[in-house]
């Protein structure tokens, strides 16, 4: 009977909430993925984002909720991106968020 394991979620990664600010850059909407397990095994948790000709940076790659840098002011919409590996460095689960930044007062 495997099918308790396939499908069966990890946890729900909690960006930050509506208005909170990370290092400068007030995210005005963030979605939370759900994130499905595929496999057993310790999973790594990494972030990306893709801000078009912004350059946001990450400072912490494996938390829930990562410390970001602006290296220019940031107006417009963000993609968030979060991957999971499984202690092989297989890609088990991926999840894209569109995110709106505006700048903070």
């Amino acid at each position: 009977m495997d099918s308790g394991k396939a499908g069966s979620v990890i946890s729900k990664i909690t960006p930050p909430t509506i208005g909170e600010v990370w290092e400068g850059i007030a995210f005005s909407q963030v979605l939370t993925p759900t994130l499905v397990d595929l496999d057993d095994g310790t999973y790594t948790y990494k972030w990306s984002l893709n801000a078009g000709l912004t350059t946001l940076k990450i400072s912490s790659t494996t938390a829930a909720n990562p410390t970001l840098s602006a290296e220019s002011p940031v107006v417009g919409l963000a993609y968030l991106n979060l991957i999971v590996t499984d202690s092989s460095g297989r890609s088990v689960a991926m999840a894209e968020q569109e995110i709106g930044v505006g700048e903070s007062a």
